[in-house]
């Protein structure tokens, strides 16, 4: 009873660390940010934290009727969805192919030499060919290959076994080739949660386990490799990067005086570089984020003037093999808590119900005219001040863009409702064995992990059919279930 409670709790558990690490990261982390110290981020954050324990409990306690669930119905039903996945990714597969590398085929040595070359070589070909795009609203069918072959795959006849192993093998050297981070980090993650889903299973043997730890260990390994491979070459990132920034003390106390610039909010008596009410970026701040940024640009942001800081412990501790790694990751995860602080202090516009999605925003834009980026928090935060002290070419949080259509105080009463929806979620996995949850919880998850950055499921076409399209899946098995029992 207590392992069942404590199976039930777990996604609660890992989503709540995971949430305050990138906070504690933010705070205390190798990058120095200048609003870190921000009491509101802490209390917003904490608030929506809280709600979504609040809810995911409540429906974790709630009792639910017993019910007889078909699961060799689910498992054949789920196996006529991984064939016809597998038949339209296979059929669009060379399309992909031009998404995602350029080529025909995946040019596997080449790009591997050389993968931030092929990034902007593919960027600028879908720049000119928007047809290239249309394909992006079909990525559901290949995402879902792989979580139903790996949840099904004791169930699965060796013919669909071997079609749909090759076609998401042969997706996987897509992304492995075409210098993109995010479709790697989303085949990934969808490896690691049908894993926890099959180690939470009631039966597994020994030899499932093993075979399936591999794989899973196998593919963490995969992106982190990927990552820093994709990153350095994007960034021209050289290894004596670390060695200058050893060198290179940012703390030390500058004899040099301050340049004379006209920026708003400059001024050599308070200190002060830039101020929006209060929030402050200072002179000594700015300074260092240059000094850095002599080094490798990249390891600051010439807006908000966060800088990698070499005399930071952890930074310090750190081998330099994994220095970039590290600093790259503290920027994603934590880095858009900076826009947080500057969106809390400003009204409130309505986004008109699509500002969480920059794909609707574009869209509409595109068809109708109306622009409502504009009012987005995401973009008013970047006009406060001249120069602007939030990067316009970064990331805000999802907090951020979910505000614009719900307020703040609303975005903590969602996050509520959505530790409920993942409980449920949850619950009918692990309690019914409902195989079309299976593709619903991957992407459930990218959207938790990539909260503390932006709204990663719902800003292109391709992750927002993909994320929609798969909870109409698990919906609709939802109320087949239901309209069983009432018959």
């Amino acid at each position: 009873m207590r392992r069942h409670s404590f199976k039930l709790v777990m996604p609660l558990i890992l989503v709540e660390v995971y949430w305050i690490i990138t906070y504690i990261i933010y705070r205390y982390g190798i990058i120095k940010y200048p609003f870190a110290n921000d009491s509101r981020v802490l209390i917003f954050l904490t608030m929506c934290n809280l709600f979504f324990a609040m809810g995911y409990l409540i429906i974790c306690h709630h009792k639910r009727k017993n019910c007889i669930q078909n699961v060799e119905m689910g498992i054949e039903n789920g196996k006529k969805l991984l064939l016809i996945s597998t038949i339209v990714a296979v059929i669009l597969y060379i399309p992909n192919s031009m998404r995602y590398t350029g080529n025909w085929y995946p040019d596997v040595f080449n790009n591997l030499v050389n993968p931030g070359e092929t990034y902007q070589k593919v960027i600028a070909s879908v720049s000119e060919n928007g047809m290239l795009r249309i394909f992006g609203f079909f990525d559901i069918f290949p995402f879902m290959i792989f979580p139903l072959m790996f949840i099904m795959w004791d169930f699965l006849k060796w013919k669909l076994k071997l079609a749909s192993s090759v076609t998401a093998f042969g997706y996987l050297l897509l992304y492995c080739t075409g210098g993109r981070n995010m479709p790697i980090l989303l085949f990934v993650l969808s490896v690691i949660v049908t894993y926890i889903v099959k180690m939470c299973s009631d039966r597994i043997s020994l030899r499932t386990f093993i075979r399936d730890t591999l794989i899973c260990v196998s593919s963490i390994v995969l992106v982190i490799v990927m990552f820093t491979m994709n990153l350095k070459s994007r960034t021209f990132y050289s290894d004596d990067v670390e060695e200058q920034m050893t060198i290179t003390s940012v703390n030390q106390e500058t004899n040099h005086s301050v340049n004379q610039e006209t920026n708003q909010g400059q001024n050599d008596e308070t200190g002060v570089y830039l101020q929006y009410k209060d929030l402050i970026i200072t002179i000594e701040q700015k300074e260092k984020c240059d000094e850095v940024a002599k080094i490798f640009p990249m390891y600051t942001n010439p807006y908000t003037k966060q800088y990698a800081d070499p005399d930071n412990l952890l930074y310090k501790a750190i081998p330099d093999s994994a220095k970039f790694l590290c600093v790259m990751a503290d920027a994603y995860a934590s880095g858009s808590y900076h826009a947080l602080s500057v969106a809390l202090r400003l009204e409130h516009q309505w986004t008109y119900g699509i500002g969480f999605s920059e794909f609707l925003q574009d869209y509409l834009n595109m068809f109708t005219g109306i622009d409502i980026k504009s009012i987005t928090y995401g973009s008013r935060v970047a006009h406060v001040t001249e120069p602007s002290m939030v990067s316009v070419y970064g990331w805000p949080t999802a907090y951020v863009q979910l505000a614009g259509d719900l307020t703040f105080p609303g975005v903590v009463v969602f996050m509520g409702g959505l530790g409920a929806v993942v409980a449920l979620l949850w619950r009918d996995i692990l309690e019914k064995k409902n195989v079309y949850g299976i593709p619903f919880v991957s992407q459930i998850a990218l959207f938790l992990l990539f909260l503390p950055a932006n709204c990663i499921t719902f800003n292109s076409g391709g992750y927002f059919v993909t994320f929609w399209g798969t909870a109409l899946i698990w919906l609709i098995s939802l109320q087949k279930r239901k309209c069983g029992q009432e018959k």
